[in-house]
């Protein structure tokens, strides 16, 4: 959690990365849905996204997608690049 606070980023994107890192485990790895997150931050799923997408961008985080044996979508691996 330290590492979020000493990221320089606008609000929505801090309390994003926030969310991302309670869920992490100790190697930055979790495993939340965009709608899990968009409670947490109590904003929209479309306002997760965008904040995803801009720390993805940044290098903060990497996404992954994971399916299921079906071949059916589950939630995204998202990775926090701890640096």
């Amino acid at each position: 959690m330290k590492w979020t606070w000493e990221q320089a980023l606008p609000s929505t994107q801090k309390f994003v990365l926030m969310a991302l890192a309670d869920v992490a485990n100790d190697e930055g790895i979790g495993w939340p849905s965009i709608s899990t997150l968009a409670k947490r931050c109590a904003v929209s799923t479309r306002t997760v996204q965008r904040a995803l997408g801009a720390l993805i961008q940044a290098g903060l985080v990497r996404s992954d997608e994971r399916h299921r044996g079906d071949g059916s979508t589950s939630s995204n691996r998202y990775q926090l690049n701890l640096i």
